[in-house]
């Protein structure tokens, strides 16, 4: 049985799929890159020659990341599955075995000064870990977080006491709406 779905969107939200082109994997792609952008440019305002850490950098959003990094020119480190080490290395970031290193003690030996920005898509005890990695000035950017509440709770935490240091989540779908409706990321 084939599902129909009608949906009602504005000319502008549409793009064409060019013949030969799977459209699930054409939205997959819109919407890694979409993230990336979004999360690179317009959130965490990366400028070149800061230092980045990107999680799950082997993944969708990750690579685009990681891809969308080196036109901005930021030095950028990427946690992966030591399987994945040769691809992040060839999207030129320096790559960190999350399953069998410690990514802090890593981290802090290539720069104790710390990063200036962390992505994290995975959320609880690892973006808790992230957060003494920023340095001043430093952003950690949740997103696609299989680990909400715990998230919440350090972002909670750290904002109680400032330290210059910022941690929130992204969620794209409020990036739309915040334009229209003047709704302000956590």
């Amino acid at each position: 049985m084939e599902l129909i779905h009608n949906i009602c969107l504005h000319q502008k939200e549409i793009v064409p799929i060019p013949d030969g082109i799977d459209p699930e994997e054409a939205a997959c792609l819109v919407l890694n890159y979409l993230m990336a952008y979004q999360l690179l440019h317009r959130y965490a305002k990366v400028q070149e020659g800061e230092k980045i850490l990107i999680h799950g950098a082997s993944g969708g959003i990750g690579t685009a990341l990681l891809q969308l990094g080196k036109l901005s020119s930021v030095e950028m480190f990427g946690t992966a599955s030591k399987e994945k080490h040769a691809y992040v290395s060839s999207l030129h970031a320096t790559p960190i075995d999350y399953k069998h290193t410690d990514f802090v003690r890593e981290i802090k030996k290539y720069h104790p000064d710390g990063m200036d920005v962390v992505f994290d898509c995975v959320g609880g005890i690892n973006f808790k870990k992230s957060y003494p990695l920023l340095r001043k000035n430093g952003r950690l950017i949740g997103y696609g977080s299989q680990h909400l509440l715990p998230t919440l709770m350090t972002i909670i935490s750290r904002k109680l006491i400032p330290d210059g240091k910022r941690a929130s989540i992204y969620f794209l779908i409020l990036s739309k709406k915040q334009n229209r409706i003047g709704l302000k990321m956590i």
